[in-house]
């Protein structure tokens, strides 16, 4: 059993970890007795409670209290393999420790031990025969297993033999959470937060799922409750800058970031967050000025982790520098080579270098690693398209599809709408393909645009001026040279001759490719005639 619950352990999710805390009514790792430690975590071999002291204010106290003691010392700092041997050390003196039987259960909970499951829930309920604890600790094993039916039986039953038991919502929130059921999750949170309005994990999965159920202004208030809560909690505030960042609200996770420098100025996860924004802002200076810390903080080079290593690379892309960009993930690969972050950022150097047998190659090694990788499909027909190679594109687009999910549908199917636009063919499925993406993404200037090519090139033209006008709406100051094509292109159809002539000036000052450049010349002599 050891050896299997301290693998579990080494990776324990922090979500896992609140509800752990919860087990027993020990406090989370958000909590004061967090901050307590927090000094103490800074030598990580300083034992936060030593025996003396333990007997000193219990003089009463037992050797098995001791350790029990110990492992919620250790928990509350987030030392969860030093806490677990202290549970299981408390078991050993005292066989049916209740409070260490459940925080044990707990752990198991996690693994496919399913004899020492056995032996602890035995243990319980010889002691405590209706002890709904550990029916609750099974159902979050179920959670675990994802056999979320049978978890939401089990808690369900549970509640309605405990109605207070906060344990039983939370295990609910979860199964809910995992199903996408937001608005249910919510319900079962806010029935938490009845009963304990401070409760660390509800505030922030309460904030979470009002984040995904789209209802960003409820999230941020419970985020900002929980930093009134936890004011130097390192974790919250890293979960915050990341939230900001794929909403797009960088600024917002810019300050985040800062306010979690102060806390921890030469934190790896602070320093990687804050590059991550500053690349999505295009300061890729900034980035690598974090990047670099991250870099002295590690030692020697060659120990970057891959998703270091992929930001460095993809930092240097953003300056330019394709040369240095590649051969930091070269490097990266020498040590991990089957990584798929850093082949398919190579996969991305490579097409931005016109190396499309490159990338052709580093998509289909890491279809070999992650052959569900939707990521991959994508570039590998992106380089048969730009190979000029429409059908093996097409065939790829198509398989792409099977493994997209959220967005990454909708770009799936603006690039097959765009291709067959292209060379057009098969105009009423690209037609269909255009229309699904801009469901999904509205607001998505390159897909708009694809919508109103396919327009054009159905001689739709009052359609397509509609949306390749909106298209460079959305652009703001940085269209590209071919939307203002495309609109020119439709300008003409209408017989707009100063509208398109004035476009594909614009356009021509842009810097367009050769080829483009060419097609966009000709049109305006034609103009001019």
């Amino acid at each position: 059993m050891k050896g299997r619950v301290l693998s579990f352990c080494a990776v324990l999710p922090l979500t896992w970890a609140f509800v752990l805390c919860a087990v027993t009514g020990c406090s989370a790792p958000l909590s004061p007795q967090y901050q307590r430690y927090r000094a103490a975590v800074q030598q990580r071999d300083a034992l936060p409670l030593k025996r003396a002291q333990y007997y000193a204010e219990n003089p009463e106290g037992s050797e098995a209290d001791y350790h029990f003691r110990l492992g919620e010392a250790y928990l509350s700092r987030g030392e969860m393999e030093k806490a677990y041997l202290e549970f299981l050390q408390t078991v050993q003196l005292d066989t049916y420790h209740q409070r260490a039987l459940l925080y044990l259960a707990f752990f198991v909970a996690q693994t496919d031990d399913d004899a020492s499951m056995r032996i602890i829930t035995r243990r319980v309920r010889q002691r405590d025969p209706t002890n709904p604890l550990i029916q609750e600790i099974l159902a979050l094993r179920s959670i675990q297993r994802g056999d979320l039916k049978k978890a939401e039986k089990q808690l369900t039953q549970s509640l309605q033999q405990h109605p207070q038991s906060l344990l039983a919502r939370i295990g609910l929130s979860l199964v809910y959470q995992k199903r996408k059921e937001y608005a249910r999750a919510i319900e079962q949170w806010q029935h938490v937060l009845a009963q304990a309005p401070d409760h660390g994990l509800a505030r922030m999965e309460l904030a979470r799922c009002y984040w995904r159920a789209n209802q960003r202004e409820k999230a941020v208030e419970q985020y900002d409750h929980c930093l009134r809560l936890y004011p130097d909690s390192l974790p919250l505030r890293l979960t915050l800058a990341a939230l900001y960042r794929q909403a797009g609200l960088l600024d917002r996770a810019l300050a985040v970031c800062r306010e979690a420098q102060r806390i921890a100025p030469d934190d790896g996860r602070v320093l990687v967050e804050t590059a991550r924004v500053h690349l999505l802002q295009g300061d890729a200076d900034a980035a690598l000025t974090c990047l670099n810390k991250v870099k002295v903080k590690g030692g020697r080079v060659s120990n970057l982790s891959p998703t270091v290593r992929q930001l460095i690379s993809l930092a240097y892309f953003k300056k330019g520098d394709a040369v240095r960009a590649e051969a930091e993930l070269l490097e990266g690969l020498k040590r991990t080579p089957d990584d798929p972050t850093l082949l398919i950022q190579l996969a991305s150097v490579y097409l931005a270098q016109k190396k499309y047998a490159n990338a052709i190659t580093h998509c289909q090694r890491l279809l070999e690693v992650k052959p569900n990788s939707w990521a991959a499909r994508f570039r590998l027909a992106r380089a048969y398209e730009l190979m000029g190679d429409s059908e093996r594109a097409i065939g790829e687009y198509r398989r792409a599809l099977v493994d997209a999910r959220g967005l990454e549908v909708a770009w799936t199917l603006n690039n097959l709408a765009y291709l067959c636009a292209q060379v057009n063919r098969n105009l009423d499925a690209a037609l269909r393909w255009a229309q699904k993406a801009y469901h999904l993404a509205p607001h998505d200037a390159t897909i708009l645009d694809t919508l109103g090519f396919v327009h054009y090139q159905r001689q739709e033209y009052d359609d397509a001026m509609q949306y390749l006008k909106r298209s460079k709406e959305l652009s703001g100051a940085t269209p590209t040279p071919m939307r203002l094509y495309h609109l020119a292109l439709a300008y003409t159809r209408k017989g707009m001759r100063k509208e398109a002539a004035a476009e594909l000036n614009a356009a021509l000052r842009l810097n367009p490719p050769p080829e483009a450049a060419e097609r966009m010349r000709e049109l305006l002599e034609t103009l001019a005639d």
